[in-house]
């Protein structure tokens, strides 16, 4: 009963942050809010230990550590997010947090913690950071980074070619076709990464189409509004399914992988407006 209601909580938190999305819907895109209230996501038994990657001193820049690793990455040894891993010890991701003086809001359940960490301040996007925890481990964590009225190059190591890079061909790719509450006439899109097996989700939200007529999608040149960062089983990711690449498109997944590996910024693909009725 405890996550079902917290469940509630946690699709009024993604409304709030502009993320809950229907695949072939009018959804807004309403600005980021700080709520109090931190969901407790769905969780499955931790397997393993593995350590939080710190290689950095005790006393950490906020300004220099966030944006190093925005930058130029992570050192872990399977995808984490500022050095957190599924099945960290929450001892040391909360430390983490502590050391760089962040807030941190706690919420109880029975089945574990969920802590919840505005992150903000000058020099590098703001970031909203969740993360959940059963008998000591990290479970999940969500990090959204706000994309708005900032440089690409300020979150470079997230962008689609990186990511492809990095990690290879995803497991899936979906489309979603969003509309733009506060500019009707400019519609957007969304294009989520799925790797299940290092348990990963990207989700690039509301990118404008470079020709909204055609439905021209150019994601190596697009300034995505929100990167939402998924660590955790995928199917426990709480977000709207989208139309997959391969009905979006005429593109197979290989062949998006390749095409987005051309290193061009002028990588474009059209959607199947049959696929995505406005």
């Amino acid at each position: 009963m405890f996550w079902k209601i917290l469940f509630t909580v946690f699709i009024s938190f993604m409304l709030l942050m502009g993320c809950a999305v229907r695949p072939a819907g009018t959804p807004t895109y309403p600005s980021m809010t700080e709520v109090d209230n931190i969901p407790t996501l769905l969780m499955s038994p931790a397997t393993e230990e593995n350590s939080l990657s710190t290689n950095t001193p005790m006393a950490l820049n906020l300004k220099d550590e966030i944006s190093h690793r925005l930058i130029y990455g992570e050192d872990c040894q399977q995808p984490c997010f500022l050095g957190i891993m599924v099945n960290s010890n929450i001892e040391d991701a909360v430390g983490y947090i502590e050391k760089l003086d962040l807030p941190l809001k706690v919420t109880q359940g029975s089945t574990g913690n969920a802590y919840f960490s505005p992150i903000r301040g000058d020099g590098f996007p703001e970031i909203s950071l969740i993360f959940t925890e059963k008998n000591g481990f990290v479970q999940t964590l969500n990090a959204k980074i706000d994309g708005r009225g900032v440089s690409q190059e300020e979150w470079k190591f997230y962008s689609p070619e990186n990511i492809l890079k990095k990690y290879g061909i995803p497991d899936n790719v979906e489309i979603l076709f969003l509309s733009n509450g506060e500019a009707p006439e400019n519609p957007g899109y969304a294009m989520v990464f799925y790797y299940n097996e290092i348990k990963l989700v990207i989700n690039y939200i509301f990118g404008l189409f470079d020709n909204k007529a055609t439905l021209t999608a150019c994601p190596n040149e697009t300034q995505f509004e929100l990167i939402d960062v998924w660590l955790g089983n995928v199917l426990d990711y709480q977000q709207a399914r989208g139309v997959s690449l391969e009905k979006a498109t005429s593109l197979t997944i290989s062949q998006f992988y390749d095409l987005m590996m051309e290193g061009s910024k002028n990588v474009c693909f059209n959607l199947d407006i049959r696929e995505f009725p406005q």
